[in-house]
């Protein structure tokens, strides 16, 4: 990407997070209440630095992709954000997950905050297909954990530099978690910019040239 074009990209993605900030701290806002006003936040990660907000959404997949809350009653954060475009965001407004226990239901994010658990956990052991009752019962580190692994495990195979295998041995190659991978990836980012965009820590994919 040019020099300029970088340049308008880093200004207008810094508008945006502060777009988030305006939406959920500024109580003169017109539409403060559908934000802040419902308890909506930005993380303290994205708080403390648009380099971080940076690193956790990475550049636009097109101009056309915008920031989407996956929980609509979720904060800003990198567990509940994506890059999604009008027709994915106009469809997830009137799709909120929700769950039901003990003939109670609440949102992914209104059950984190009743169960003190947090919200990319509950969402996780959605994806792998658990069920309400154990989404919402099993501690944390316990009970399925074994199960959770062997399913990431047989996630798709991603092939760079000639070198074949899953997200979670090339999580173990770079040194990094393989939640950030997965998370870029559901995002819509290509397999090699999940893998190669630069993270704070990771080794240098030169090593595998």
């Amino acid at each position: 990407m040019p020099k300029k074009a970088a340049s308008r990209e880093v200004r207008l993605l810094k508008s945006k997070l502060n777009g988030m900030k305006v939406r959920c701290y500024n109580k003169n806002y017109e539409h403060f209440h559908r934000y802040g006003g419902r308890g909506i936040r930005v993380c303290d990660s994205w708080l403390e630095s648009f380099e971080n907000f940076y690193e956790d959404m990475g550049d636009r997949p097109t101009p056309k992709h915008s920031i989407d809350r996956i929980d609509n009653d979720g904060n800003y954060s990198s567990e509940n954000c994506r890059w999604a475009t009008q027709t994915e965001q106009c469809n997830n407004t009137s799709v909120t997950v929700m769950l039901t226990m003990c003939g109670v239901t609440l949102s992914m994010s209104q059950w984190g905050r009743v169960l003190e658990v947090p919200q990319a956990t509950i969402a996780l052991r959605k994806r792998l297909g658990w069920t309400d009752e154990d989404i919402l019962t099993t501690r944390i580190g316990f009970g399925r954990k074994r199960e959770a692994h062997a399913l990431i495990k047989k996630g798709m195979q991603i092939t760079e530099y000639g070198v074949t295998s899953n997200r979670v041995e090339w999580a173990k190659v770079l040194e990094v978690s393989v939640d950030r991978i997965e998370t870029r990836m559901a995002r819509g980012w290509s397999n090699h910019a999940a893998l190669f965009s630069p993270f704070k820590s990771r080794v240098r994919h030169e090593r595998l040239l």
